[in-house]
């Protein structure tokens, strides 16, 4: 009896140090996943001392918890920011589920509501549960600045009052900077608003990885745009054998003629670059 209570006590020590053994790794470990979420985006970035930023929750299934499920701890249970590109349901969906299981500290947005009437109730459903859990709501704009620690995060995008209609066009473009690396996260623009960021940004769009706009539809590939971010690792998120054929073969054909790293969540799941 007396070994089994001292057996007892050394497995519960053992426990415990592991405990902390994993606590202490995960406050040191740094990176940006871009998380599988079928035809969707989500991505998440993880700062020291357990501060997380996640950019839109993909579409309406459990795929952006579950990812989530296998990179955080099971103690870990806020996301101090979350960042809507725009409310595409693709980018929105996943978000009464994140909510459900998560404490979001700010919630930053374009402003855009849906244009679909079903959407729209939906997303101000969710703008509902928020205000209830009194999360800090913001509408952001070019100019508007996170900082922490040694990282940056710059919205390039978008200028208000809006110069587009198209909710796409809209999206909030957001530059993050760390000592390392630099990324450029696009929502869904197309060619006409990168050509508005080429005007205002020029060479200051430079970013070692792009998560490529719109899913790598044509009509967001933009050759000049490219060679201003001149990215080493372009990130395609999209959903297998999805039904607008992204990323277009278009994209990939030419991405074949430079030395630029291509990662797709439909081929290599969540993917994860340090910082």
């Amino acid at each position: 009896m007396r070994n089994k209570f001292f057996l007892i006590i050394f497995i519960l020590f053992l426990g415990n140090i592991f405990c902390w053994r994993e606590i202490f790794l995960y406050n040191k470990i740094t990176g940006v996943y871009f998380l599988r979420v079928g035809q969707g985006d989500s991505e998440l970035i993880k700062l020291p001392k357990e501060v997380l930023i996640l950019i839109d929750s993909g579409s309406k299934n459990n795929l952006a918890k579950k990812e989530l499920s296998k990179i955080l701890p099971f103690w870990k249970k806020r996301i101090d920011v979350f960042i809507l590109s725009h409310p595409d349901f693709d980018h929105f969906g996943g978000l009464s589920n994140l909510i459900s299981s998560y404490k979001i500290g700010v919630f930053l947005w374009n402003g855009d509501l849906p244009k679909n009437e079903n959407l729209k109730n939906n997303f101000l459903e969710i703008l509902k549960k928020l205000k209830k859990e009194k999360t800090k709501i913001i509408i952001v704009e070019k100019g508007d600045k996170i900082l922490y620690m040694d990282y940056l995060g710059e919205i390039l995008w978008p200028r208000i009052p809006k110069k587009f209609s198209n909710s796409n066009d809209n999206s909030i473009v957001f530059k993050f900077n760390s000592l390392k690396k630099k990324f450029l996260f696009c929502g869904d623009i197309n060619k006409p608003v990168q050509e508005v960021l080429i005007n205002l940004y020029g060479k200051k769009l430079k970013s070692e990885v792009l998560k490529f706009p719109h899913h790598g539809s044509k009509n967001a590939f933009l050759v000049s745009f490219l060679k201003n971010v001149s990215p080493k690792i372009v990130i395609f998120e999209v959903g297998k054998n999805n039904r607008y054929f992204f990323p277009s073969k278009i994209i990939l054909e030419y991405l074949k003629f430079y030395p630029i790293k291509i990662f797709r969540t439909d081929l290599d799941n969540t993917i994860k670059i340090t910082l």
